[in-house]
């Protein structure tokens, strides 16, 4: 997949990158502000990802519909990866899933990262803490 973007309106760069994104707490019916942050976090990438040519990867633990980021439908940028682990979800779930099957970057808005991967193996994370 290579696609190209305008950066800044100014120059266009191709871009061949895949960004996985720990959606699990979007599922939550007990919404805190983690919850809404990611939620909303997560809604307003969707759109920018597919202006600058990135696919977004979200792991979940249970399949997400587009209604929760105000979508009719999933755009063809944007998969799912329906990770079932009953206990330690991202420490086990989704660390092994990790390690098949890593992203260009990791972000987790839940301020959590998958203590499972030694740091040399994680790929380039951004974690909101």
């Amino acid at each position: 997949m290579h696609r190209e973007f305008a950066f800044a309106r100014a120059r266009v760069y191709p871009v061949t990158m895949m960004i996985g994104i720990d959606a699990s707490r979007v599922h939550t019916s007990a919404r805190t502000g983690t919850e809404t942050y990611s939620r909303e976090l997560i809604a307003h990438l969707i759109p920018l990802a597919q202006e600058m040519g990135v696919h977004l990867v979200l792991y979940t633990r249970e399949p997400l519909t587009p209604h929760a980021f105000r979508l009719d439908a999933w755009p063809p940028h944007v998969t799912q990866e329906v990770i079932r682990a009953p206990r330690l979800w991202t420490h086990v779930g989704l660390a092994a899933h990790l390690r098949r099957h890593p992203p260009d970057v990791l972000f987790i808005p839940a301020h959590v990262l998958p203590f499972a991967i030694p740091s040399s193996r994680l790929p380039p994370s951004v974690v909101t803490v």
